[in-house]
């Protein structure tokens, strides 16, 4: 009977000791793992980045065209499946010169982007410089197929707008080359991601009947594209566009309707560019793997001396560390429950598992979430009543997406230690 009651309290106070996070401990290692393309990717800058002039493009929505930026959104999420996910965020606004984009930098709206993104691509530039080139054209009377008037044109006035216009120019390249360090600067401050700034093509280049026109662009935007180049060392890379588009402009760009944006063939080739120099320069991913729970350094002192004095505490013992673990494991438990939770609505392709698995880990939650085949989102999440309402309130709110409806069961405990994402 003795053997019996010893062998009893042995066990209780080996259960009770182990129960405790001091007394065992998990091993955890954070893996590194390498990708050519980047997790997170973060577009700025102007019209060209937008997408402006592409079907399904609006003002307010930077999405749902087939612009550069969306191509590669489409084929990194195929690419990441199942390892990391992908996440594009478009912050491109139309009309922005250098000037504008360090403003949007330094209100700081930028902030919460450019902190856990892997790769900032920005296109800028073409603001600057070619609208005083367009008004320009107009002001002499090209027209949009390119042809003008000979006998119309007052070519002593077009030569004292060439002299005017030159001096413009030049004062906003040397703007630019200001503006181009500031935007470097800020960046750098703001996120540990690789940088690459777009040169510019030249879209005047289609005038060829206008030889001083198009000699005048050509030198204009070389040297916006030589600023971008040589100013490179202040920490990003050049992603050279302008040489894809050279004697292209007529294929690749909207100029023959006085538009300089590239057209859908365009921004193939951009997003062609843009890709081999992501593959170029690799990224990495952080996993963490778990090992089974074992004993600390700590709890094998503990349960050395437990076991030295188990023949003291065999009789007075027995009753107190038994019901000590009965109310243990009761007040550990009684408030835990999971839930069975299918979130529907624009929720995959926006970082909706990442910012789950995030926020749940911040409130203590285990469980899981993945994406189902109809594009809705499944989850599993343990833990208290509230914890669970405050992760479900957090993903309503997700700012890259839209839930449209929940639902949520009730299910049995598992008692899982961690939140993955599936």
């Amino acid at each position: 009977m003795f053997r019996k009651i010893a062998a009893a309290v042995s066990a209780a106070i080996l259960s009770v000791s182990l129960a405790s996070c001091s007394m065992t401990e998990k091993s955890v290692t954070e893996v590194v793992n390498n990708t050519e393309v980047p997790p997170k990717m973060l577009f700025l800058g102007d019209s060209i980045a937008a997408g402006y002039g592409l079907e399904g493009y609006t003002a307010d929505d930077n999405y749902h065209c087939r612009s550069y930026s969306n191509i590669l959104r489409a084929k990194y999420n195929e690419e990441l499946r199942g390892k990391c996910g992908h996440t594009m965020v478009n912050k491109a606004v139309s009309g922005a010169t250098s000037s504008d984009l360090i403003g949007q930098i330094q209100s700081g709206q930028l902030d919460s982007d450019l902190a856990d993104c892997d790769a900032v691509v920005i296109s800028i530039g073409g603001n600057d410089l070619l609208g005083i080139m367009l008004d320009l054209f107009k002001s002499i009377g090209i027209s949009e197929n390119g042809s003008f008037d000979k006998e119309n044109i007052d070519f002593f006035s077009a030569a004292s707008m060439f002299l005017s216009i030159n001096s413009d120019v030049d004062k906003a390249l040397d703007q630019f080359e200001l503006n181009i360090k500031t935007i470097a600067e800020e960046l750098d401050r703001r996120t540990e991601g690789t940088v690459y700034i777009q040169t510019l093509y030249d879209p005047l280049e289609y005038y060829s009947k206008f030889k001083r026109v198009t000699d005048f662009s050509n030198e204009k935007i070389g040297r916006l594209n030589e600023i971008i180049t040589e100013n490179s060392a202040c920490g990003y890379k050049v992603i050279d566009i302008a040489e894809d588009f050279e004697g292209k402009a007529g294929s690749l760009t909207n100029i023959a309707d006085l538009d300089i944006h590239p057209n859908a063939k365009g921004h193939e080739v951009i997003a062609e560019d843009v890709d081999a120099a992501f593959r170029a320069t690799g990224f990495t991913y952080t996993t963490t793997v778990y090992g089974d729970r074992q004993l600390s350094a700590e709890g094998r002192i503990v349960i050395g001396g437990i076991i030295a004095a188990i023949a003291f505490l065999a009789v007075v013992g027995a009753a107190l560390l038994l019901r000590k673990k009965k109310d243990n494991y009761q007040e550990i438990n009684m408030d835990k429950v999971r839930r069975h939770i299918i979130f529907y609505g624009y929720v995959q392709g926006v970082g909706f598992r990442w910012k789950a698995k995030n926020t749940a880990r911040r409130l203590g939650l285990s469980g899981w979430v993945r994406n189902l085949d109809d594009g809705s989102v499944e989850m599993e999440a343990e833990g208290t009543e509230r914890d669970i309402s405050d992760l479900v309130e957090a993903m309503e709110n997700h700012s890259w997406g839209s839930v449209e409806r929940i639902e949520s069961e009730r299910v049995p405990v598992h008692g899982d230690y961690s939140f993955e994402v599936r």
